[in-house]
């Protein structure tokens, strides 16, 4: 696992989307240090970093991933370190509600031919 986070921090340092998402998890849990991972999974948590959880979440949203654009549309709907606004927690939430959209029609037509 210390590696898997190694990986995923060089990659959300490179621009990958998906990495800055993962990587913003992790710091918004604290889990973000290798001392909290072994072989086996989570042995402890540090304490979370919202700050950088939130550069995170935000280059992952702009970059496309959907876990980012979930985590920055909840954070504006609550006002977790931003400012609350439905209008920007709408625009987060909707281009994954269209993904999800269309993963369904897609679904329903090779469900019904």
């Amino acid at each position: 696992m210390r590696l898997a986070l190694e990986l995923f921090r060089n990659a959300a340092e490179a621009g990958d989307a998906e990495a800055q998402g993962h990587m913003g998890l992790c710091y918004s849990m604290g889990l973000d240090s290798p001392d909290c991972w072994t072989a086996d999974g989570i042995v402890r948590f540090g304490p979370p970093k919202p700050a950088e959880a939130l550069l995170h979440y935000y280059f992952g949203a702009a970059g496309g991933d959907m876990t980012s654009r979930m985590a920055m549309g909840y954070r504006h709907l609550t006002g977790l370190g931003v400012p609350r606004s439905c209008w920007s927690a709408a625009s987060y939430y909707q281009p994954v509600g269209e993904k999800v959209r269309g993963t369904r029609v897609g679904l329903a037509r090779v469900w019904l031919g």
